[in-house]
């Protein structure tokens, strides 16, 4: 993926002729902005009788940011749509991180399409046509704010928020725009910003020594052999780094995995996760047949990495010639084969469902072939969830593929692995599917358990009912475990912990009091601190949380913090302050500054950032409801801005999305 170019300034909007109704009740909404030249927007009524009318268009996709889809069945029949506007688009938003907006003005099977992979701002079951006036300006509204935060986190004092190398380099265009003295940096800083915890000074030093080259390669190798990175924001910018250099980078790298100790070995491997495999995958290959079994394990890796399925057979091979290679080479084998479907989803191409289908056929020949090995157990804990974090890597592409094959699988464990998917990509079609295992007491009771966990990233008035009626119509005595470790009554409890803050009707909160108390009574602490959090959204049970503060555990004493300043706000503060005093663990003390900075603390945006940079862990391994209170906190300061949006990537999150979830898009418009 290459960064997004400088003349990708506008917004384009494709529509058919047939829907210039929506087209014009759209232009309404925007004219203002583009009025007050914050916006450019370019649709066909701009092009002038007598000009190349095909010769303008091309131009106009060249330099959008923002590609605006009005899509009904008339846009989906229309072949110049489909052959001259669609593919360049999707390549723009694929390889230059342009943003892609679907509109659903009419019904049409939009949900069968590749466009699907791109959020509709509405509803595809509430076509715009279905809607009264007023709703359709609700829907216009949000596409305004869209398109001018998408234009205007472009400029120079912003970064862009589709991609992490289109981050980087408009970090590197307001770099350059500053006065000499704040670019100052010496070499050995760069590579201490590179090898470092500070997001924002790592992804600078990513385009100081992409400026300078592919001789950094050979600079930077000797300084990575005598100080590894130990934190995973610095391997994934060391693999990016690399991956921009290509072809220059893979013999180095391989030389490292045959030469060097184990942990530089798993460094290199990982390191060839940008580098394509055209490029790279014959040189690794060959280390397959290395005598050792350590660069075996680390050319496994890497093939992984690099998407490199041509070799599967290769790797399904040596992985399974005997039992004591089965033993050291099952664990990567599996990662390997698993991430191949994760890189192969990434892609949109009219053959990509094969691909796919390949993919799903190498892991299920590859799990078959080592069942004969006795006492291999494929479904424990630890192998599991290893996979499973392969599969917050997929893309929707891959739903048809596991929907045919592994929803309907004779081995329970390829459903478990369904349902996890389905719960991570959160495609609508998958949610009777998981429905269905939840309430079919004839099912594996670790299918339903992991369907019922699934469950709690839907985020709709749907799934919250469909667990509540779960928790008190299911007869929850059966005991059994899901992957990890928790019974199906305690799956259907962390799953609404998710969903409970969301409720539409609060009036009905008093109904909810028995709910409420087997959730705050649960085994698991995530499961009660989500509680106490939805608590404060919700302004409910106040006492509860206040005596919470006091808690024996860290996490439920962080999300009472955080409940107790969105119930209380400035009225707080002095509760937070000595909370804060006596905070000793990480992640505790994360959650009381994000309180502190909710209730008027600004300052401690800076303290936040500090701890979150040293924290031990990676912004990865912190759960999504806290990762977005972190990144609304660390927004809120203009100065902040770009750290949010670093932070946000390497959580793997949308910036803006966090923020409209939180209830405070008025803060990024105001930044």
């Amino acid at each position: 993926m290459t960064s997004s170019s400088p003349g990708r300034t506008g917004a384009f909007i494709s529509y058919s002729h047939q829907d210039k109704k929506y087209m014009g009740e759209l232009r309404r909404h925007l004219d203002y902005l583009e009025r007050e030249g914050k916006i450019n927007v370019w649709d066909d009524t701009k092009i002038k009788p007598g000009s190349n009318w095909r010769e303008e268009i091309n131009e106009a996709i060249k330099s959008a940011k923002v590609a605006i889809l009005l899509i009904s069945a008339d846009f989906l029949s229309s072949n110049f749509i489909a052959t001259d506007e669609l593919p360049s688009l999707l390549a723009a938003a694929r390889q230059e991180g342009a943003t892609i907006l679907p509109i659903i003005v009419k019904p049409c099977l939009f949900k069968h399409t590749t466009l699907e992979q791109f959020q509709a701002v509405n509803d595809p079951s509430k076509p715009l046509s279905s809607m009264t006036a007023s709703k359709r300006d609700e829907v216009w509204t949000k596409v305004a704010e869209l398109v001018y935060g998408a234009l205007k986190a472009q400029k120079p004092d912003g970064i862009e928020s589709d991609t992490l190398q289109t981050k980087t380099k408009a970090m590197s265009q307001a770099l350059s725009e500053l006065p000499p003295v704040s670019k100052s940096f010496s070499h050995a800083e760069y590579t201490e910003f590179l090898l470092g915890l500070d997001p924002v000074l790592g992804n600078l030093a990513v385009e100081f020594f992409t400026k300078q080259g592919a001789k950094s390669v050979d600079e930077l190798i000797p300084t990575i052999l005598g100080n590894p990175p130990i934190t995973r924001q610095a391997r994934h910018r060391l693999a990016r780094l690399f991956g921009r250099f290509g072809e220059a980078a893979v013999e180095p790298l391989a030389k490292v995995i045959e030469d060097s100790d184990w942990h530089l070995k798993l460094l290199a491997a990982e390191c060839f996760r940008d580098i394509p495999a055209r490029v790279a995958g014959g040189r690794i290959a060959k280390l397959l047949y290395h005598r050792s079994f350590d660069v075996n394990r680390c050319a496994i890796e890497a093939l992984g990495y690099m998407r490199a399925d041509g070799w599967a057979f290769e790797i399904i091979e040596l992985a399974t010639k005997g039992e004591y290679a089965h033993q050291k080479l099952r664990f990567y084998s599996l990662i390997a084969l698993t991430r191949m479907i994760a890189k192969e989803s990434q892609y949109d191409f009219a053959y990509s469902d094969h691909f796919v289908y390949s993919d799903l056929h190498h892991l299920e020949d590859f799990i078959t072939r080592c069942s004969e090995f006795k006492n291999d157990i494929y479904d424990d804990p630890e192998l599991y969830s290893q996979v499973a974090s392969v599969f917050r890597e997929f893309k929707p592409v891959v739903i048809k593929g596991v929907v045919l094959r592994w929803a309907v699988h004779d081995r329970p464990l390829y459903r478990k692995f369904a349902a996890d998917i389905f719960g991570w990509l959160k495609v609508q079609r998958t949610f009777k599917r998981l429905i269905s295992w939840i309430f079919d007491d004839a099912e594996d009771y670790g299918v339903r358990c992991q369907a019922a966990f699934a469950l709690g990233h839907f985020g709709s008035p749907e799934a919250r009912s469909n667990v509540l009626q779960a928790l008190r119509s299911l007869d929850l005595s059966i005991t059994g475990n899901n992957r990890i470790g928790r019974s199906l009554h305690e799956s259907l409890l962390f799953a609404l912990s998710l969903l409970l803050y969301q409720l539409d009707n609060k009036d009905n909160l008093n109904d909810l009091n028995d709910v409420i108390d087997m959730l705050l009574h649960s085994a698991f602490n995530d499961t009660r601190a989500q509680t106490y959090y939805a608590l404060g959204v919700l302004g409910y049970r106040s006492d509860d949380i206040l005596a919470n503060m006091d808690s024996d555990d860290y996490l439920e004493r962080g999300a009472a913090a955080l409940a107790h300043a969105r119930i209380n706000g400035s009225d707080a503060l002095r509760r937070l302050q000595s909370l804060e005093r006596d905070v000793a663990n990480p992640s505790e003390h994360l959650l009381v500054l994000c309180s502190l900075i909710r209730v008027g603390q600004i300052e401690k945006s800076e303290e936040l950032y500090r701890n979150l940079s040293n924290y031990h862990e990676t912004g990865e391994n912190i759960p999504y409801i806290w990762q977005r209170e972190m990144l609304w906190s660390l927004a809120r300061g203009t100065e902040d801005l770009d750290r949010a949006e670093a932070w946000a990537d390497l959580m793997g999150v949308d910036l803006q999305r966090c923020l409209e979830e939180i209830d405070w898009i008025d803060t990024l418009k105001s930044l």
